[in-house]
């Protein structure tokens, strides 16, 4: 359709309560064609579904990949952070059958980024925070509820451990 700077009156999704409707297969589509915009659509719509206030939040770019896992007997929680550029190989014909051969996505190089940041919505207060397996500690601000970190340096992968209550004991490390 012609592009147009005032809504069209076609709704491309629908929130209705707790549930989340769109009208083509985004997900489906991006993937396919990488389509920027799409996914900015999406995450729009996704966090008005959930609200603003997002547990997890990150400057890492759009290759990094983020998780909490909580660990209740050890009385922590762990904040993984991924980051690796990947590179598009494959994809066109075999040389060797003529059949289609998929592209795939490969890390040739694991490049470093400064200055990533983290905020964490927790709902126990934290005592400390260490960087894991390498057992330091780093400093952390709470701000409006939130815990707040800065690495200096990320490469591929970084664990980030809260520490909540007393200690664990030296197996918590």
């Amino acid at each position: 359709t012609p592009f147009r700077p005032e809504p069209s009156g076609f709704d491309s999704g629908v929130l209705s309560g707790n549930v989340l409707y769109f009208a083509h297969p985004v997900f489906s589509i991006y993937r396919a064609y990488g389509a920027v915009i799409l996914k900015q659509h999406v995450v729009r719509a996704i966090r008005r579904l959930l609200g603003e206030e997002v547990q997890i939040r990150t400057n890492l770019p759009s290759q990094g990949r983020v998780t909490l896992m909580r660990q209740p007997t050890r009385r922590r929680t762990v904040l993984h952070l991924l980051y690796a550029d990947t590179i598009l190989r494959g994809g066109g014909t075999s040389p060797i059958t003529g059949d289609p051969v998929p592209s795939i996505e490969v890390v040739e190089e694991l490049n470093p980024l400064s200055g990533v940041t983290a905020s964490v919505k927790l709902t126990e207060p934290v005592r400390r925070v260490t960087l894991e397996p390498q057992g330091r500690e780093i400093a952390f601000t709470v701000h409006d509820g939130r815990i707040e970190i800065g690495l200096e340096q990320l490469q591929c992968h970084q664990m980030v451990v809260f520490h909540h209550g007393g200690d664990a004991g030296p197996e918590a490390r």
